[in-house]
């Protein structure tokens, strides 16, 4: 949540936002089965795409919860877990196909051992572990020289512009996505990484040709 409602929160801050409510939902309603790669995406939900947007809407709506305050004085974690649960049972019912309800997942739900007496915003403060690699988008790298780079393709062709069959299209093209991968791929200084789906034996051979070493 603290990632989710900074004033200039970047790529990073949402990623991580859906990153950890997904695996705390995953965890209580799921029992943990879910695609660490996709925020942890339960198998019940065939489609990563509306487990994301429904991770974003209870994020929207959890300003019921944040900031850490009520009636002006911070929050401990133990009054904080009370008015948590008063926000996560009607979101609750927005789970598809859930292995637990609600009464199993809510004894789950306490503030952390011997810490109920203290203040939740301390726990924005805390620098844990920091992803070390700058996560971001095409667009705000234009102009920059970097020293690697790891482009990721969407794992399917009807992406719009995302799929890296889309960026080596033969012949004279002008598509937007074309540019913004000449962009992207003419970043780095030192290293190249296109991340594809699985490879056909034609798009291995063509990826070859233009320089990539498959690994």
């Amino acid at each position: 949540m603290h990632n989710w409602y900074k004033s200039n929160r970047t790529t990073e801050d949402i990623n991580n936002a859906l990153f950890y409510l997904g695996r705390a939902l995953c965890l209580l309603a799921y029992g943990g089965r879910g695609d660490a790669r996709n925020q942890y995406c339960p198998p019940e939900i065939s489609e990563h795409v509306e487990w994301r947007l429904l991770l974003k809407r209870i994020l929207i709506d959890a300003s019921f919860v944040y900031p850490y305050i009520e009636n002006g004085q911070d929050l401990t974690w133990t009054k904080w877990v009370k008015k948590l649960k008063i926000f996560l049972e009607p979101q609750w019912e927005l789970l598809p196909n859930k292995s637990y309800g609600w009464a199993e997942a809510v004894s789950k739900l306490m503030a952390p051992k011997k810490k109920g007496d203290l203040l939740v915003k301390d726990i924005c403060s805390q620098n844990g572990i920091r992803n070390i690699f700058r996560t971001t988008t095409i667009h705000n790298v234009k102009g920059e020289t970097l020293n690697a780079v790891l482009l990721i393709s969407h794992h399917n062709k009807q992406s719009s512009g995302g799929h890296f069959s889309h960026w080596f299209r033969e012949g004279n093209f002008d598509e937007e996505h074309i540019r913004f991968a000449y962009v992207a791929m003419s970043r780095p200084k030192y290293a190249l990484i296109l991340a594809t789906p699985q490879l056909k034996s034609a798009e291995l051979t063509k990826l070859q040709g233009l320089g990539f070493v498959p690994q």
